[in-house]
């Protein structure tokens, strides 16, 4: 009885050693070299995984810089400037840092300005809501306001006040992933010096965007006969203002008779440190 048990015992202790003792083995001589420039570079990078970069993730951007296929350290527009000089650093490369971007919703019309027109009954999101109804307000190009730009920001960027959501430009690093949540496609990003926008995304004539909504943008064209710059063009009698070209004079912003154009000015310590 003794030997029955002992033997088969000992048998397995021996070969569980010898199995522990190879696998050693083999993950020493077998084991794949760390690259270690990839480990710097991911390191430096936010871990956002926002694809913002234009790769599928921070392994991908991290890897295409370290093999030396991407030579621009300066697309990480969550890490900003501070990734931007930190991956540079790393390989020796000298760019500048792009400039900061945010998302802005391209809508202001409320229950109140939009009028509420029917109580939807669904589910919460606004994908949902735009399969079934459109929303509740007389604007089907509206913010539906259930938050589904909300639930994807890392960073309690966005927050939804009677009925429209709205991005804190304080708080937004610029990521995009807020950006295809939407399905009327009402997040832009912008570059953060631009300080006015087009708050509406009505395709609407004027006399019926105006009905819908009384700060819809109704195509008039006062804004591009004003601005000194041609910054500003017309198409589906709606408004469209080139960052790149704007110098902020805000003169669009006077003239508007709906005031569909916002200023949105950060402040400089918020520009500084984005």
């Amino acid at each position: 009885m003794f030997e029955t048990v002992v033997v088969p015992l000992g048998t397995i202790t021996i070969v569980a050693g010898l199995s522990g003792l190879l696998l050693s083995v083999a993950d020493k001589f077998f084991a794949l070299p760390v690259d270690e420039l990839f480990t710097a570079v991911r390191e430096a990078l936010p871990s956002v995984n926002c694809g913002a970069c234009g790769y599928a993730g921070c392994d991908a951007y991290a890897q295409a810089l370290s093999s030396g296929d991407e030579k621009r350290a300066n697309l990480c527009t969550p890490g900003g400037k501070p990734t931007a000089d930190a991956v540079a650093s790393i390989l020796g490369l000298e760019e500048e840092a792009p400039e900061p971007r945010i998302a802005f919703v391209k809508c202001q019309g409320n229950l109140k300005r939009a009028g509420h027109t029917a109580d939807y009954r669904g589910l919460e999101t606004c994908k949902s809501a735009k399969m079934v109804s459109g929303g509740e307000t007389r604007c089907s190009y509206g913010c539906m306001g259930f938050g589904d730009c909300v639930k994807v920001c890392p960073y309690d960027a966005i927050y939804v006040h009677e009925g429209i959501a709205f991005v804190d430009p304080d708080y937004c690093t610029g990521c995009t992933l807020c950006v295809p949540s939407c399905p009327l496609e009402l997040i832009e990003m912008r570059p953060r010096s631009a300080e006015y926008y087009v708050c509406c995304s009505s395709n609407d004539k004027g006399a019926v965007a105006r009905k819908k909504c009384t700060v819809a943008c109704i195509g008039c064209g006062l804004c591009v006969k004003v601005c000194p710059v041609d910054a500003i063009t017309m198409t589906d009698h709606l408004a469209h203002i080139n960052p790149d070209i704007c110098i902020n004079c805000g003169a669009c912003e006077e003239k508007c008779p709906t005031k569909a154009i916002v200023h949105l000015k950060l402040d400089e310590d918020a520009q500084a440190t984005a």
